[in-house]
């Protein structure tokens, strides 16, 4: 049960960055991927980085695994000093990684970021700068991301409760799946809907130059 709860504490996280970006951390938001060999190759990296890209995640996973180890064990009171722990150590490992890259691939890799955060990336002000938002648009998109938010906030913690309802065991694993994969769904739904809001706020202009922005697909 408790293995479930983290994955879906996971998906709530990656929601939450999604709809907060910033220049720094849409980068950084994929940088650890960077050990995905398609990816390298989208990036152009050299031997010698993909040597050190993968050293660095390799460290990243280690340590992450003990820390999600100790998480799983943790009481309440432990579980937050030790999830800020995990948060502040992919951090640290994404800036390590982005910092290994030239200025082509770090602007490769953020137009990457912008494709995989989606819509929701034009709360970053640099994005908002590259595709000209009002002042006035901006914070209609802000007014979205909140909402969308408290919508993801409010489904994650009515799914919380069905799985802390649902029978202990291997008994309840059917039911506990079924709730997780029905989260998903639905947050990918709330999302969705977000997300057309953004981009019906933009002129016929600023949505060219939000595809110019996101650069030539790659899907991560």
């Amino acid at each position: 049960m408790k293995a479930i709860s983290l994955v879906l504490a996971g998906i709530a996280v990656s929601a939450i960055a999604q709809l907060y970006p910033t220049k720094q951390n849409l980068a950084e938001s994929v940088a650890i991927r960077l050990s995905e060999v398609r990816l390298q190759e989208e990036l152009g990296l050299r031997s010698d980085q993909r040597e050190r890209v993968s050293r660095t995640v390799q460290n990243y996973s280690t340590r992450m695994s003990a820390l999600n180890e100790k998480i799983s064990k943790a009481s309440d009171a432990q579980r937050t000093a030790l999830s800020q722990q995990l948060a502040n150590l992919e951090v640290g490992t994404a800036k390590e990684i982005v910092g290994l890259l030239d200025v082509a691939q770090s602007e490769r890799l953020w137009q990457i970021a912008i494709q995989n955060t989606g819509p929701f990336a034009l709360r970053s002000p640099v994005v908002a700068r590259k595709v000209g938002l009002t002042p006035a648009q901006s914070k209609q998109i802000n007014s979205i991301a909140a909402r969308t938010l408290s919508e993801l906030t409010t489904l994650g913690d009515q799914v919380g409760r069905q799985i802390d309802a649902a029978p202990p065991g291997p008994s309840g694993e059917p039911k506990r799946a079924a709730i997780s994969k029905s989260y998903m769904e639905k947050s990918e739904l709330i999302e969705a809907k977000g997300e057309k809001a953004v981009l019906a706020l933009l002129s016929a202009s600023q949505i060219q130059k939000w595809r110019t922005a996101n650069g030539s697909p790659f899907k991560l």
